[in-house]
């Protein structure tokens, strides 16, 4: 007795092979051809582009400034963020070297703290931090200043073709003694 096969049902792994094919293949045809699906997954993304427009390279750097008792230092940030990755800098920067007030609303505050808790801003700890810069520079800071300056380059000459101030801000560090 020979057993016969089942011939009128087709496998599922010959249709899921058609639709993995679909669903794949679409893509990768459409970036062959140079037509972009995904752009943040085929094209270069992250801290490390700059947008070029017009033959035109925009580039932002930021300043710092220390004052103590009425005199201004231009300070390297390296030096007063030692343990700080370079690539990193920027967000501390956007903290505002950790002073920013808090903006969360109260009836949340308690979770935010228990999700976050260097978001924990206490006066011991901006006590202490201010400690830590101070030591760092090797005198005492009243306040910080940090000047975000805009540059914008050509990119066949690579002359400087414009700078301006894009903003300043001033972070008062004497009340916390």
């Amino acid at each position: 007795m020979v057993m016969e096969k089942n011939t009128d049902r087709e496998s599922p792994t010959v249709w899921f092979t058609i639709l993995l094919c679909a669903l794949l293949g679409g893509p990768f045809l459409s970036a062959i051809f140079f037509i972009e699906p995904f752009p943040a997954v085929i094209l270069p993304g992250g801290a490390q582009t700059r947008d070029i427009n017009n033959s035109f390279v925009k580039n932002t750097q930021s300043k710092l400034f220390a004052y103590s008792k009425g005199s201004e230092e231009e300070v390297d940030m390296t030096k007063l963020l030692h343990s700080v990755p370079d690539h990193h800098i920027r967000y501390v920067i956007k903290d505002e070297f950790g002073f920013k007030k808090s903006n969360v609303n109260e009836n949340y505050a308690g979770l935010i703290k228990k999700i976050f808790p260097w978001k924990n801003r206490t006066y011991q700890k901006m006590v202490d931090l201010k400690s830590f810069y101070s030591k760092n520079l090797g005198f005492t800071i009243d306040s910080l200043k940090v000047l975000n300056i805009e540059s914008v380059f050509d990119v066949s000459s690579g002359a400087l073709v414009d700078r301006k101030k894009v903003n300043e801000t001033t972070i008062d560090l004497s009340i916390y003694e």
